[in-house]
């Protein structure tokens, strides 16, 4: 996803995992990125849906050529799998692992996670993250030092990406992620600074995301 422009104190990327504020929560953070989590089988073939956490066509390409794993949310146990082929089909993704070839062993992998090698992923270019970097960030209001809560997901539509912010009292609410509300993402503290106008709150919490013209 496309960010605002780094900071110059930017982490590395190689300290970037370790001090991810997810670290523990999933098997080698260090070495391991979350690509997405399958869903149904689609049709009796299969073909898998599958809620991806980066919507980037060249990290899915490359991991047709990657080693993948998949886990289960309940266990640290990791499977090997290939990726055969992929499309988009809405907000999913339609894929095919090797060895998956009808809807019985479909069935059998709701719900497990898709990890692949995070350092083979491509590079990233200097305003760009991928999502599960900022999935669990603090999310601070730059002027008075509150933290309004931490990013859940990111939500994507064809004018920007949006921040899903989770408060305190369980309601989400989204920040449209462009330099006029998102300042400098810091990950030695595990924290996204925000400048929201009045209201943007409040209007998102009522309306859902929002979108604002740059």
């Amino acid at each position: 996803m496309r960010r605002p422009p780094a900071p110059p104190d930017r982490t590395p990327d190689s300290d970037r995992a370790a001090q991810s504020p997810r670290a523990g929560l999933y098997p080698e953070t260090e070495r391991l990125a979350l690509l997405g989590r399958i869903a149904r089988p689609h049709a009796l073939s299969g073909e898998l849906r599958v809620i991806p956490d980066s919507y980037d066509a060249d990290v899915w390409e490359a991991a047709l050529d990657l080693p993948l794993y998949l886990k289960s949310p309940t266990s640290n146990e990791l499977r090997p799998v290939r990726l055969e082929s992929f499309h988009q089909h809405g907000s999913l993704l339609l894929a095919r692992f090797d060895g998956i070839a009808d809807r019985t062993q479909a069935d059998a992998l709701h719900g497990m996670q898709i990890w692949v090698e995070r350092d083979a992923l491509p590079e990233l270019e200097e305003d760009a993250y991928y999502h599960y970097d900022l999935i669990g960030l603090a999310v601070v209001d730059e002027a008075s030092g509150e933290e309004l809560g931490v990013v859940e997901s990111i939500s994507e539509n064809a004018a920007q990406d949006q921040l899903v912010v989770l408060r305190p009292d369980g309601r989400n609410f989204y920040i449209p992620f462009i330099a006029a509300f998102v300042g400098a993402v810091d990950f030695k503290t595990a924290r996204i600074n925000v400048h929201l106008p009045p209201g943007l709150i409040e209007v998102n919490e009522k309306g859902g995301p929002q979108e604002i013209e740059e």
